[in-house]
């Protein structure tokens, strides 16, 4: 993913995993896919979660 500010440009290397075991934290919250889009993200982040959402969508049609 390539995210273009007006002083410089980001090259990020997005990728997925899925938790298979996990210790509660106090500064962790898993939330489900309906409470992300009420959640505020900055613009990188947002395309970030879009292309996972497409992505999702084209493993869930396979």
């Amino acid at each position: 993913m390539k995210h273009i500010f007006s002083h410089l440009v980001w090259e990020v290397d997005v990728m997925t995993a899925k938790v298979t075991d996990f210790i509660p934290q106090e500064k962790v919250k898993f939330v489900s896919l309906e409470e992300m889009s009420e959640l505020a993200f900055p613009v990188p982040y947002q395309k970030m979660w879009q292309s996972f959402i497409e992505e999702k969508g084209n493993l869930d049609n396979e």
